[in-house]
C-alpha cells in the first residue's frame, strides 16, 4: 500500500467516525443530502469516462481495496436510505475482507435498527475491544441494554461514554430517558439540563425535559 491509498484510508476513517457520530442524532439523512449536493455534478462524458474504468488486473491488494470500497459506498447509501436488511448484507461481505472497528461499527448499528439487540452487542463489544475510547459504541450499547430493560448496564456504558466526551448532546439525552424509564427523576433532569446547555434548540432534549417536570 502506498502513501497515497494510507491517507486516503485515514482520511475515510474520519469520515466514517463523524457520520456515524451523527446518524442517531437524526442528521444522517441530511449528512448524506448534503453530501450528494456538494458533489460536483459529472458531465455525462465523464460518467461514461468512470464506467469505463477497470480495476488493475495485476494487482491483488489493489482489486481488493476497491471492492471493499465498492461495499461501504453501498452499506452507508442503504443506511441512509433505511433499507437496513441489505444494508446488513454488505457489511457482512465487507468484514470478511476487513474485519476493522469501522466496520464493526457499520455493523453494530444496522443489527440495532433490526432489532437484532444481541449480534448488535456482540458487534460494539468488538469495536471497544480494539477503541475503548469509542464513546459512539458506549451510546449505542446505552441504548440497547434501556431497550431490554438492563439499566445498570445502560447506565455502565453511558457514564464510560460520558468520560470521554461530556460534551456529547445525544449522550446525555439518551440517559435521561434512561433515568426517566427508571424513575431516577432527579438524575434524569440533571442530563437533560446538560444537553440543552449544550444544545439548548434541542427539540427531543426539550421534549424529554417536559416529561421529566410532568412526573416530578
Amino acid at each position: 500500500m502506498d502513501i497515497v491509498q494510507i491517507i486516503m484510508l485515514v482520511t475515510a476513517a474520519g469520515v466514517v467516525f463523524m457520520i456515524y457520530k451523527q446518524i442517531d442524532s437524526g442528521n444522517f439523512q441530511q449528512i448524506h443530502k448534503d453530501k450528494m449536493d456538494n458533489a460536483q455534478a459529472p458531465d455525462a462524458a465523464a460518467q461514461e469516462e468512470v464506467v469505463d474504468v477497470e480495476p488493475v488486473q495485476d494487482d491483488p491488494a489493489a482489486q481488493k481495496q476497491q471492492r471493499i470500497e465498492e461495499l461501504l459506498e453501498k452499506t452507508d447509501t442503504l443506511v441512509a436510505e433505511g433499507n437496513f436488511k441489505e444494508a446488513k448484507k454488505s457489511i457482512e461481505a465487507a468484514l470478511i475482507l476487513d474485519e476493522n472497528t469501522d466496520n464493526y461499527m457499520r455493523q453494530g448499528y444496522i443489527l440495532k435498527n433490526l432489532g437484532e439487540y444481541e449480534e448488535a452487542i456482540a458487534s460494539f463489544e468488538q469495536v471497544l475491544s480494539k477503541d475503548d475510547q469509542n464513546d459512539m459504541a458506549y451510546l449505542f450499547l446505552g441504548e440497547i441494554y434501556t431497550i431490554q430493560k438492563d439499566y445498570e448496564k445502560a447506565a455502565q456504558n453511558f457514564e464510560s461514554g460520558l468520560k470521554i466526551d461530556n460534551n456529547f448532546e445525544k449522550t446525555h439525552i439518551e440517559y435521561a430517558k434512561m433515568l426517566l424509564d427508571s424513575g431516577n427523576m432527579e438524575k434524569a433532569m440533571q442530563h437533560i439540563d446538560k444537553a440543552l446547555q449544550i444544545d439548548p434548540d434541542n427539540a427531543d432534549a426539550q421534549r424529554i425535559k417536559g416529561q421529566i417536570g410532568q412526573e416530578v
